[in-house]
């Protein structure tokens, strides 16, 4: 397993793939937690989902940017 972690370029893209739509869609696994609203239509809850997955894109984004120094190395190993 550690040889396949370690050679496969291919593993590691579908890894960090994987890791990046679990951290975008987490929002949304939340919100069906809660019970939605009687008085609240689809659209209304559609465009909330879709601001939720923006910042969840966004909080992704600005972490790989900034200057954290354990992603940092995170990324390189």
């Amino acid at each position: 397993m550690q040889s396949l972690l370690r050679r496969s370029p291919i593993f590691i893209a579908f890894c960090w793939i994987g890791a990046y739509l679990f951290i975008t869609l987490l929002p949304l696994l939340l919100l069906l937690i809660y019970p939605p609203f009687d008085d609240r239509g689809f659209w209304l809850d559609f465009s909330v989902a879709l601001g939720f997955i923006g910042l969840a894109i966004a909080r992704t984004l600005h972490s790989r940017t900034a200057r954290n120094k354990e992603l940092f190395y995170l990324c390189l190993t």
